[in-house]
């Protein structure tokens, strides 16, 4: 199968450069000609344009409202991503700035961002349907070195195995089990307004 020659794009340029002034030419012959109807075509894109952008953010909040009143049922049914953008929206309304690393090379935190106290703190979540090992606690141990982060957390919607409750303990690792995060979310849950 023969392969397609890619041109690079600098030699393409000295072919645009006359599309290019042709095009900015009948621009400006239209808007001499025209200036009624280019004034309405320019009001029409200003006005679709912050309509999409107020539409998106109506949705956006809708999805935060959503998160934020979901119950570990909700959350039992997510996937791993959907878990990591509620918990977002979650410590997002309790006060602190927290952003969702990449989905590689992440350095074993899912969340990253500040407390309330202005601390930097690394979040790994895990919504699992088995008890949580070691591993996560190493992940974010490893975030909190390469972060340089005074809190990491390990949030699941189950539990920890004996040999990560130890692990934590010995790296000053939070551990919020499936109990402390109902805990979390009904504590937010009782702040909403009905």
């Amino acid at each position: 199968m023969a392969r397609s020659k890619q041109v690079p794009i600098l030699k393409l340029l000295p072919q645009s450069i006359p599309v290019f002034f042709i095009v900015v030419c009948f621009c400006m012959a239209f808007v001499l000609a025209y200036p009624v109807t280019t004034i309405a075509i320019v009001l029409l894109v200003i006005i679709t344009v912050a309509s999409l952008i107020a539409w998106r953010l109506k949705q956006d909040r809708a999805l935060e409202e959503r998160y934020l009143r979901s119950g570990i049922e909700q959350i039992d049914q997510m996937s791993g991503k959907e878990f990591e953008r509620r918990l977002a929206v979650h410590f997002s309304y309790c006060g602190w700035h927290v952003q969702l690393t990449s989905d590689t090379g992440d350095y074993g935190a899912d969340l990253v961002g500040e407390n309330d106290h202005g601390g930097t703190v690394v979040i790994q979540a895990k919504r699992y349907k088995k008890n949580i090992g070691v591993r996560a606690v190493q992940e974010v141990n490893s975030a909190k070195t390469y972060y340089g982060a005074e809190q990491a957390i390990v949030i699941t919607n189950q539990y920890f195995s004996k040999n990560a409750k130890e692990l934590a303990r010995r790296c000053s690792v939070e551990l919020w089990d499936r109990e402390r995060l109902i805990r979390a979310l009904v504590e937010v849950n009782n702040r909403l307004p009905s």
